[in-house]
């Protein structure tokens, strides 16, 4: 007998908890959970992301000061996305969302939970009239080195690329990948 089931993605929206005028972005969260036909439902996942919006900044450069507030990680990101987007070819970057990371429990893995998770936030970023969605394609589970951490990053990779995420080798370590939702049809 096959199993009915549907999964939901709920998200969270707030104001960076240290608000401050100069520096503001907004943090998000979600928590991914199948629901089964009994109505039982069980968390599977989660995804961590943040929001900039340089249109509510003086000056559109502030973006790499409050990137670099959030996280080191974050710098490279915009960086690499100012490096090798058509953002570059403008002087402010409209709404940027940085996908921190896409989770889905080990034992839920390889049954398409993930690419649930990636094509609903994309459609999420779209209704939010996001105009750019970067990551970086890494482990989030501890530090794999070497030819363990390549793999996985050659991984990540071809996974987003399904959904139209272009690669970027940049001068600050890992790759980037964008994914440019101007022409995304919801």
């Amino acid at each position: 007998m096959e199993e009915s089931y549907f999964i939901s993605v709920d998200y969270n929206l707030h104001v960076n908890e240290d608000y401050d005028e100069e520096y503001p972005y907004l943090d998000g969260w979600a928590k991914i959970t199948l629901h089964d036909e009994e109505g039982i439902s069980k968390d599977i996942g989660s995804i961590s992301f943040t929001i900039f919006h340089s249109n509510t900044l003086d000056d559109s450069f502030l973006i790499h000061d409050i990137a670099d507030s959030v996280s080191g990680d974050m710098v490279h990101l915009i960086n690499g996305f100012h490096q090798f987007s058509r953002a570059s070819e403008v002087s402010y970057y409209e709404k940027v969302l940085c996908l921190n990371y896409i989770k889905i429990q080990k034992e839920y893995r390889k049954n398409s939970y993930g690419s649930f998770a990636i094509s609903n936030i994309i459609k999420f970023s779209k209704i939010l009239n996001v105009d750019f969605i970067i990551l970086q394609p890494a482990p989030i589970e501890g530090e794999p080195e070497g030819i363990e951490r390549k793999s996985i990053i050659n991984r990540l990779t071809k996974f987003y690329s399904k959904f139209g995420f272009e690669t970027f080798t940049t001068n600050f370590g890992d790759p980037i990948m964008i994914f440019d939702l101007e022409w995304y049809e919801l």
